[in-house]
């Protein structure tokens, strides 16, 4: 009763009076956080709630945007200012997100909302976590907050949902205001911001680079659905798909291969299909990489020519040269897509069982 009824209407209430309350705090002092940052006072950055969905978080901003000479963000610890740290150790960074617990998208406690790159790594155990309303603070924060491993804060979460009363909901919120006080545990030992779980992961072994990889290409979509159970059920329509396929075609005329630099999300994609026992085949056209003629040659009869890199197998396709933007690339597409069609006989004793066309974002054919 209490987790289904009278938690949410606590949540509503106690926000709604919050915001009355803390009114003349928010007038006064967001122009200050907005003169301290040099501009937008808030930060509001796309955070997984209740059953994956998506919503937008918002806290007060405590780095700044300063970027390198190539427009890069610089590094977390140079862009965070003195004025962000104090109200990181007093948590005022934090209230704005009573308006997030008003509009009924998080909890007051819970388990923190992770980051979406967070989220792409947790198992089915840990995903259980999301099977409530994210919290303003929550069982782990008073445990350690962001000074415990991250294997540590999981079972913490677990020990929430599974205890969750009034009772303990009161103890927390004392022990918060403690740990505010104490300003205790803002930061993981040695670093100025706490580790994203998949760096941490990867950091520690724990995945390949491959992997990791692929991974935050699902942050993309995840994004863009706004819902991250959306993403993983396609994902797993996509699994379903190519269980017991042999031959597998990732067509797209801008694929690279890691020698040729930029992006080559679909050589890894296809080095992760083949460690799973499929055959790959890549189709590209070779007037991206400029190897229009000296790769294929100018014999008119010949429109392809079949390369290996690292045990990928690209199939370069001829299509005519362009630049920009304009007419050419719908040329140079549409040249592509029949040229598929008329070597297609070539491969039919390696006919695909699934096909994945564009970027493999979603690992959808």
């Amino acid at each position: 009763m209490y987790r289904h009824f009278f938690k949410p209407l606590l949540d509503f209430i106690l926000s709604l009076l919050a915001v009355i309350v803390l009114s003349p705090f928010f007038l006064l002092f967001t122009p200050i956080v907005a003169i301290a940052m040099k501009g937008n006072p808030f930060f509001v950055q796309p955070r997984p709630g209740k059953n994956g969905r998506i919503f937008k978080m918002i806290k007060y901003r405590t780095m700044t945007n300063a970027k390198d000479e190539n427009g890069n963000l610089l590094p977390d610890a140079d862009r965070l200012t003195g004025f962000g740290k104090m109200m990181r150790k007093l948590s005022i960074d934090e209230l704005p997100e009573i308006f997030n617990i008003l509009a009924g998208q998080m909890s007051i406690v819970g388990p923190r909302p992770q980051l979406i790159k967070d989220l792409v790594f947790f198992d089915e155990e840990t995903m259980k976590r999301q099977s409530v309303r994210p919290g303003l603070t929550g069982w782990a924060q008073v445990n350690g907050r962001n000074n415990v491993t991250w294997e540590h804060k999981f079972e913490l979460d677990a020990y929430y949902i599974e205890h969750m009363s009034l009772w303990l909901d009161i103890k927390i919120l004392f022990m918060t205001v403690f740990k505010v006080f104490a300003r205790k545990d803002i930061n993981t030992e040695g670093m100025e911001t706490a580790e994203d779980y998949g760096d941490c992961l990867l950091r520690e072994g724990k995945i390949g680079r491959v992997n990791y990889d692929n991974k935050l290409l699902l942050v993309k979509q995840i994004n863009k659905n706004k819902n991250y159970n959306v993403v993983i059920n396609n994902q797993s329509n996509s699994k379903q798909c190519e269980n017991g396929a042999k031959n597998i075609w990732i067509i797209n005329h801008y694929a690279l291969t890691p020698s040729q630099g930029g992006l080559s999300r679909h050589f890894f994609f296809a080095k992760e299909l083949m460690a799973r026992g499929h055959n790959v085949r890549i189709f590209t056209s070779s007037a991206i990489h400029n190897t229009d003629i000296n790769m294929i040659g100018e014999d008119e009869k010949v429109t392809f020519k079949n390369v290996d890199f690292e045990g990928v197998h690209y199939t370069y396709i001829k299509c005519g040269s362009y630049k920009g933007n304009g007419f050419g690339r719908i040329k140079n597409m549409l040249g592509f897509a029949l040229s598929i069609r008329k070597i297609w006989k070539t491969y039919k004793h390696e006919a695909p069982d699934v096909i994945y066309t564009s970027t493999p974002d979603l690992l959808t054919p």
